[in-house]
């Protein structure tokens, strides 16, 4: 998944808020200031976060409070520390990854985000795989038979 939006660990809730309404994924890496992957957020931690800080449904995520808790902190808080997989791994080797998240971020070569990978994406690739090697047997052997 290229393009994936990310937040510094330095950029407040209301920014994260922000982000996470704009992006087509529910979730956010946390980066360093050098682009370097520290941990994942969900909607949920953001929203506990907020919670916990007396910012309710009923104020804005823009609300001054929420301009002071960090994504760091919401990182130590809830502890959003998941796997992750290097872009040069092989697909087979991730399957493990997903035992207790549905997402791992993909990291390049400096520690960057380059992706996000979902479990039923392994799940899709590895159906096309399936398909693709039983056309290929079945192309083969009928072949054989007439």
């Amino acid at each position: 998944t290229p393009n994936v939006p990310t937040v510094y660990g330095h950029e407040a809730v209301s920014e994260m808020y922000t982000k996470l309404m704009e992006s087509q994924y529910p979730f956010l890496p946390v980066i360093s200031e050098q682009d370097v992957y520290i941990g994942l957020l969900t909607p949920d931690m953001i929203q506990n976060a907020l919670k916990d800080h007396g910012v309710t449904e009923g104020n804005s995520p823009q609300s001054p409070l929420s301009k002071l808790i960090e994504a760091k902190d919401v990182l130590y808080r809830f502890g959003g520390q998941v796997p992750t997989v290097r872009g040069d791994q092989k697909l087979s080797s991730t399957v493990t990854v997903f035992q207790k998240t549905p997402v791992v971020p993909v990291l390049g070569d400096r520690d960057q985000v380059i992706g996000l990978l979902f479990s039923h994406s392994i799940r899709i690739a590895y159906e096309r795989e399936l398909a693709r090697r039983f056309l290929n047997y079945w192309r083969e052997n009928v072949r054989k038979i007439r």
